[in-house]
């Protein structure tokens, strides 16, 4: 083991810690009580400037000579047994000389990006990007008219659909070797600015990695969470796990907040705590809808109960064919919409009737 410099100079300054390991005594205006077995009268015997000498034993030196006094160790030829009972004493970790180089070098790295990402402004990326984009093909947007997602929906949140290596700095994306196929960029929102993005892989161009990436070095954010400074009196409120979830429900006039991943779920709680007397106030229903399997059932038992003890209306919109909602829509409009609407109506006229067409509504 090779300890670097910096080490051993964090060894020598903890001379008063060292000391008093070995049972030595400070006494108060730099003097301190040598060890009686060392000599008949220990009493202030020892002085401490830079280094300590005893005017009585002739213990001298600085903290490495002390350790090297105390256990029996020759300074040049122990010099490493040293350092690391100097490390032991002062409660420090051993770091070789090539890990400290490469902890300083990674500290570097972080400051060196967040000082670059400072000056990155995603908001004027994703607007440049968009304003570039309503001036190409139509073709562009194919993917979203596929996932039943119209212009009016694309306008408002400023959807991409561009190789995400031509608009963002590479330190910033994921480090997957198919990034290039991340092409359909849903930008985050929050308070008028863009936080973050959401990369949806296109599987025409891949199938690698998982469907959904995010920025590097941004927060992770809910997305459309500015929702909650906008509750309109006797509101709706859709609760979904994915964004197209929540684009469904925003194309039909309702608003809703997505998790992007049912791990953010207690992020969301805490949200509601927080704003939770307006929820109460302005009577917001909220109504989960998330995805249609095992995790999207499990984290909708769960926030049911909780925004239940909390005394939030809350409602669960249940569908046994399709995945999420999205898929629900896309493959079968008609049915979703009649499944849909008789749960609107459900909940406005507080039915107690739970049966749906292609679906199952449950009020809490």
């Amino acid at each position: 083991m090779t300890f670097s410099r910096k080490q051993i100079e964090e060894i020598k300054n903890n001379l008063r810690k060292i000391l008093l390991y070995y049972g030595l005594k400070e006494n108060g205006n730099g003097n301190w009580t040598c060890l009686s077995s060392r000599h008949e009268t220990p009493q202030n015997s020892l002085s401490i400037k830079n280094n300590i000498c005893c005017c009585c034993c002739g213990l001298k030196g600085d903290a490495l000579s002390i350790i090297a006094e105390f256990e029996g160790l020759n300074i040049r030829r122990d010099f490493q047994k040293i350092l690391k009972k100097g490390t032991e004493i002062i409660g420090i970790p051993i770091i070789s000389v090539a890990e400290e180089k490469k902890y300083i070098k990674r500290n570097e790295d972080k400051e060196d990006i967040k000082n670059l990402i400072d000056n990155i402004d995603l908001t004027k990326i994703v607007l440049d990007t968009f304003k570039k984009m309503n001036a190409m093909n139509e073709n562009d947007y194919n993917y979203y008219n596929s996932r039943g997602i119209n212009y009016d929906i694309i306008q408002k949140y400023k959807l991409l659909h561009k190789n995400p290596l031509n608009i963002f700095p590479k330190y910033i994306l994921p480090k997957v070797r198919n990034i290039y196929a991340y092409q359909n960029i849903i930008p985050v929102w929050k308070n008028n600015k863009v936080v973050n993005c959401i990369l949806r892989r296109d599987d025409k161009l891949s199938l690698s990695n998982t469907k959904i990436l995010n920025l590097k070095h941004y927060k992770l954010e809910l997305f459309n969470i500015d929702r909650l400074d906008n509750i309109g009196l006797n509101d709706l409120m859709f609760i979904c796990e994915g964004v197209f979830d929540g684009f469904t429900y925003e194309h039909f006039g309702y608003k809703s907040i997505c998790l992007n991943s049912v791990v953010m779920k207690d992020k969301f709680l805490q949200l509601i705590k927080e704003y939770r007397n307006n929820i109460i106030s302005r009577n917001l229903r909220i109504i989960l809808s998330f995805d249609n399997d095992k995790a999207g059932i499990e984290t909708t038992n769960y926030l049911k109960a909780k925004l239940s003890d909390l005394n939030i209306k809350n409602y669960v919109f249940k569908f046994r064919k399709f995945k999420d909602v999205n898929e629900f829509y896309c493959n079968d409009s008609d049915e979703f919409i009649k499944c849909f609407n008789r749960a609107i109506h459900i909940i406005n006229n507080k039915s107690k009737d739970n049966k749906l067409l292609g679906g199952i509504y449950e009020r809490s």
